[in-house]
């Protein structure tokens, strides 16, 4: 049991459980701990993202690719959707930084293909597509993606900011 003693303005805790006061079972110690050592983040995205940090395009991009592949083989399944998410998406955003945007157009509409089972990566990357393209002057191809990211994903995140540029 817990009992609550004021002290001041907080109140202080004491466990008299067993007449442990103010330590915790071992066992609550380890089921804490396993709970929070997840495994590391899958080392070619770390590669990549190390390379990104230090303005190194080749190695992200190669770091980024790398991590494409080996996402697939990450458990469980819904750590490897995320890193492949990050993987896929991190490689247009390196060509972007590198001034290479109509690369980085392409490789953002072609991922909904890549990723068929990921509609939050799916269209975060339409609405990238759509919002460069706005800024490079395709007016008309930029409002098609941010359309598509509206019909296609409306539960998604980016379906709001797509529509918040196409009423601004």
């Amino acid at each position: 049991s817990v009992v609550a003693r004021e002290t001041g303005d907080r109140p202080q805790f004491l466990h008299t459980t067993c007449g442990n006061r103010g330590r915790s079972p071992a066992w609550v110690v380890a089921v804490i701990a396993s709970a929070c050592s997840a495994p590391a983040t899958l080392e070619d995205l770390k590669t990549a993202e190390r390379a990104e940090e230090r303005g190194d395009v080749a190695g992200a991009l190669a770091g980024y690719r790398a991590a494409q592949s080996s996402c697939k083989r990450v458990k469980p399944a819904r750590r490897a959707k995320a890193a492949c998410s990050d993987a896929f998406l991190g490689e247009p955003g390196v060509l972007v930084q590198a001034g290479k945007i109509d690369d980085a157009i392409a490789l953002y509409l072609a991922l909904p293909g890549k990723l068929p089972g990921d509609p939050a990566a799916s269209s975060i990357a339409i609405y990238r597509a759509g919002d460069l393209q706005l800024r490079a002057g395709h007016i008309k191809d930029g409002w098609t993606q941010l359309w598509r990211v509206i019909t296609e994903w409306p539960d998604e995140g980016s379906g709001a900011d797509a529509l918040g540029l196409l009423v601004a």
